[in-house]
């Protein structure tokens, strides 16, 4: 019987691990009409991806060309919303910008593993685990900043 627990377990761990990958949603709107395009943009890059995820064993040519788009699409929106604060000379420009360049460092560490990676699954659900925990709090706390920032100089 042990053999039939651990198997009940496995089959336990990756039910609970599927619905932790549901469809991802931007948490709140900042309120910059630009930006949070973008942010939905960006969340349906990470749904194509749990999607790929869903289908339990994806294939190597759509998790690449998902993740391609999903990396092009952050490094994109990370460029635009670094604009944006050059632009109302917002204050916290550097340390926000430093956040942008962590998970940039973060997700080059993905590409460099993706060629040689084995258990694309596993490599699919890093990934979603990753960019929804970071985007969930970097919008809500420090694009958040940002809205405030501007809307108190009164645009």
């Amino acid at each position: 019987m042990p053999g039939s627990q651990e198997k009940t377990r496995r089959s336990g761990e990756r039910r609970i691990a599927m619905e932790n990958k549901n469809a991802a949603s931007v948490p709140m709107k900042i309120g910059i009409a630009s930006l949070d395009a973008q942010h939905e943009a960006l969340f349906e890059c990470i749904n194509k991806f749990i999607r790929l995820y869903l289908k339990g064993e994806p294939e190597r040519g759509e998790v690449e060309k998902q993740f391609a788009a999903l990396v092009d699409y952050t490094v994109t929106h990370f460029d635009d919303e670094e604009f944006f604060m050059r632009s109302i000379d917002y204050p916290e420009l550097t340390n926000h910008a430093a956040q942008h360049q962590a998970l940039r460092d973060v997700v080059d560490g993905f590409s460099n593993r993706l060629e040689a990676e084995k258990d694309l699954h596993a490599f699919c659900g890093e990934v979603i685990e990753l960019l929804k925990t970071w985007l969930n709090k970097h919008i809500c706390t420090l694009d958040a900043k940002i809205a405030v920032y501007y809307q108190s100089r009164g645009k």
